[in-house]
C-alpha cells in the first residue's frame, strides 16, 4: 500500500473516531492503517442500539473514502445506466427478502441508495457450538459445548454509488451479533473477491447468497463454532461484531435457537398419531420429551384421567415421559386441574409413614411418639390408633383396649405384608407376588416390573440376562409355560439379529440374514431374490454370481 493511501486511510480513522464518540464505541485507530470498531452502539430510550444509523454514518464514510477522479469524469449515460440497473437490483431485492430488506436511504442522500439485509443462515442438522470459560479460581479453563440448528442472521449494508455496478463496487458493512471481528473481516474479503469475479454487474444478490449458504465454510466453522474472547479492537471500519462476553454469547445463541425452532414448528404442518389428523404446530402441544400431539385430542386424554382419578397414568402416550404441570394447567379446566393438585398431594401424604388425618377437621398431622398426634388446623390431639382424644395407655376401658389391640394387628398385617411385597417403582404400590412368575404388573399404574430387582421392564428380555423368571421352587410347577416364554426370547433375539446383522431387502427394506455364507438372500417378505453384496435384484443367480461379478459366497465379520 502506498504512503498516500496509508495517510489517507489513518486520516479516515482519525475522522471517523471523532464522528462516532457519541455513539460510545470503542476505536482504535492507531494500531492499523484503518479505524477500527468494536460493538458497543449507542442505545435509544428503549435501550435498543441504533444500529441502522451506525451503519449508515459508516457507509457514508466508506463512500467518502473510495471516490476517485474517475468519478467525476463518467458519462452522464452510464450514471443513468447504472441508475436503471441498481434500480432492477433493488426491485429483485425486494421481492426476494421481503421483511428481512430495509431502506436507510434519507431524503437529504439525493439518487443514494441505502438499505440494509437481515441474510439467514441455512438450517443445520446440528452444530457444536463450544467455548472455553476461565475458572475464577484458578487460571485453568473448562470447556462447554451445546448444539444449534439455528443461526442468527448476519446484516448486510450497502449504499449504491453513481457509478455501482460500471466502475466500482458499493460499499458495505457486515454486522453479526455472534462472530467475532476477525471472522467478519475474512467473509468482507470473501465479498470483495467475489466483486472482482464480477466486476461491472450488480453483485449484491451474490454477496447474500455467498452469506446465506457459505458464511460458515468461508470462516471454516461448517460442522463446529468455537466462541473466543476478542478483545476490545477493530481491524476493519467494514465490520461490526456484537461479541461481548462468551456467556452472553452463548446465551443469545441459545434463545435464538429455541425461538427459531418455535416458530418452525409452530408453522409446519404435524400429524396427531392419536387422531390422525393434520394440523399446523399452533393447534398442537409439544411436551419436554419432544414429542407432540393435537390439543384436542390431549385435552381429553388428561380430563379422562383426572376425573377417573389415575394421574400416574397422566404420561407421553408415546415414550411414557412426564407431563409438566404447565401443560395439565394449559390444556385442563380451572376445575379439573385443581382435582389435579388435591389427587397428587392425597398421593404424596399417603406415601409417607408418619402421616395421619384429625378425626374432627380431616386436616393431615404428623404422628408423633407413641401413636400421639396434634392437628395443626384445629389443634385437636388425638391418639393414632383409636382416633380418641390423647389419653394414657393405662386408663383405657376394654372397648379400647380391644380396638386398639386389632388395629395393632391390621399394623402389623401392613408391615408384614410390607417385607413380603415389593413397591412398584413408578408409583410406589406395594404389590405381593403369591405364585407363578417375576413378572409384575402394578394394578395401580399398570407399570411391568421385575419382582426380584425391582426394576422397570417392557417384555421377558430382562429375564434372559441377570433375574430368573421363575424361582427354583416354581420352574416344576411351570414348566411348560417356561418352556413357551423361552422359545419367545429365542425368536426375539432372532429378530433382533436380523435387524443387526441382517441385509436389508432392496424391494420392500426388510432385513434377512444370510444362509451360511450364501450371497443369495430370499425376502420372506416380498419373496424376492437379492444380492448381499451389492443390494440388487437377482433374477437368474448364474448371471448374477460368477467371475468379475458378486461373489456367491463370502464371510461376514460380526
Amino acid at each position: 500500500m502506498s504512503d498516500e493511501k496509508s495517510e489517507d486511510l489513518r486520516d479516515f480513522g482519525e475522522v471517523f473516531v471523532q464522528d462516532l464518540e457519541e455513539h460510545r464505541i470503542v476505536v482504535d485507530s492507531g494500531a492499523s492503517s484503518s479505524g477500527n470498531v468494536h460493538g458497543i452502539f449507542a442505545s435509544d430510550d428503549t435501550g435498543r442500539p441504533e444500529l441502522e444509523d451506525l451503519e449508515t454514518m459508516m457507509l457514508r464514510k466508506l463512500l467518502e473514502q473510495d471516490k476517485t477522479e474517475a468519478a467525476s469524469a463518467i458519462a452522464d449515460d452510464k450514471i443513468s445506466q447504472n441508475k436503471q440497473e441498481q434500480d432492477d437490483e433493488i426491485l429483485a431485492l425486494e421481492a426476494i427478502y421481503e421483511g428481512s430488506f430495509k431502506h436507510l436511504s434519507k431524503e437529504s442522500d439525493g439518487d443514494l441508495r441505502c438499505f440494509m439485509i437481515e441474510v439467514t443462515l441455512e438450517a443445520f442438522e446440528s452444530i457444536e457450538i463450544s467455548m472455553e470459560r476461565p475458572l475464577p479460581s484458578s487460571g485453568a479453563t473448562n470447556r462447554h459445548s451445546f448444539t444449534l440448528q439455528y443461526l442468527p442472521p448476519i446484516h448486510l449494508a450497502c449504499l449504491l454509488p453513481s457509478t455501482y455496478p460500471s466502475h466500482s463496487r458499493p460499499p458495505f458493512v457486515l454486522h453479526a451479533q455472534w462472530l467475532s471481528a476477525d471472522r467478519l473481516i475474512r467473509l468482507s474479503d470473501k465479498l470483495l473477491e467475489i466483486w472482482e469475479d464480477q466486476k461491472g454487474e450488480v453483485v449484491v444478490y451474490p454477496w447474500t447468497e455467498f452469506l446465506h449458504s457459505q458464511a460458515l465454510s468461508a470462516i471454516e466453522a461448517f460442522e463446529k463454532l468455537e466462541l473466543v474472547q476478542q478483545p476490545l479492537e477493530l481491524h476493519d471500519p467494514r465490520v461490526i461484531s456484537g461479541c461481548n462476553s462468551l456467556d452472553e454469547d452463548a446465551l443469545s445463541l441459545l434463545r435464538y435457537n429455541e425461538e427459531m425452532q418455535l416458530s418452525t414448528f409452530l408453522s409446519s404442518i404435524h400429524l396427531c398419531t392419536i387422531c390422525f389428523e393434520e394440523s399446523t404446530g399452533r393447534e398442537f402441544i409439544k411436551f419436554p420429551c419432544q414429542h407432540a400431539y393435537c390439543r384436542k385430542c390431549m385435552q381429553q386424554y388428561m380430563s379422562v384421567h383426572v376425573t377417573d382419578g389415575s394421574i400416574n397414568s397422566l404420561k407421553c402416550p408415546d415414550c411414557k415421559g412426564g407431563i409438566p404441570p404447565s401443560a395439565l394447567k394449559e390444556l385442563l379446566s380451572e376445575e379439573d386441574f385443581e382435582r389435579w393438585e388435591k389427587l397428587c398431594l392425597q398421593k404424596t401424604l399417603d406415601a409417607m409413614s408418619d402421616i395421619v388425618y384429625c378425626p374432627r377437621c380431616g386436616a393431615a398431622c404428623i404422628e408423633e411418639g407413641d401413636h400421639d398426634a396434634q392437628c395443626s388446623r384445629c389443634f385437636f390431639s388425638f391418639c393414632s390408633l383409636c382416633r380418641a382424644a390423647r389419653h394414657d395407655r393405662g386408663s383405657l376401658s376394654e372397648d379400647q383396649r380391644k380396638r386398639e389391640e386389632n388395629l395393632v394387628n391390621e399394623l402389623k398385617n401392613l408391615d408384614f405384608v410390607k417385607k413380603d411385597a415389593k413397591p412398584c417403582p413408578t408409583c410406589g404400590m406395594a404389590i405381593s407376588k403369591s405364585a407363578g412368575c417375576n413378572k409384575m404388573t402394578c394394578s395401580n399404574c399398570g407399570q411391568y416390573f421385575c419382582f426380584k430387582c425391582g426394576k422397570r421392564i417392557d417384555g421377558y428380555l430382562h429375564f434372559s440376562n441377570s433375574c430368573t423368571l421363575f424361582d427354583d421352587d416354581d420352574r416344576g410347577e411351570n414348566a411348560q409355560l417356561w418352556q413357551l416364554v423361552q422359545q419367545q426370547e429365542q425368536r426375539q433375539q432372532q429378530r433382533q439379529e436380523a435387524i443387526r446383522f441382517g441385509k436389508p431387502c432392496p424391494s420392500c427394506g426388510q432385513p434377512n440374514v444370510k444362509v451360511g455364507n450364501n450371497n443369495h438372500i430370499f425376502c420372506m417378505s416380498c419373496q424376492n431374490h437379492y444380492c448381499g453384496q451389492c443390494h440388487k435384484l437377482v433374477r437368474k443367480s448364474s448371471e448374477h454370481f460368477g467371475p468379475n461379478k458378486c461373489k456367491q459366497h463370502s464371510v461376514e465379520p460380526r
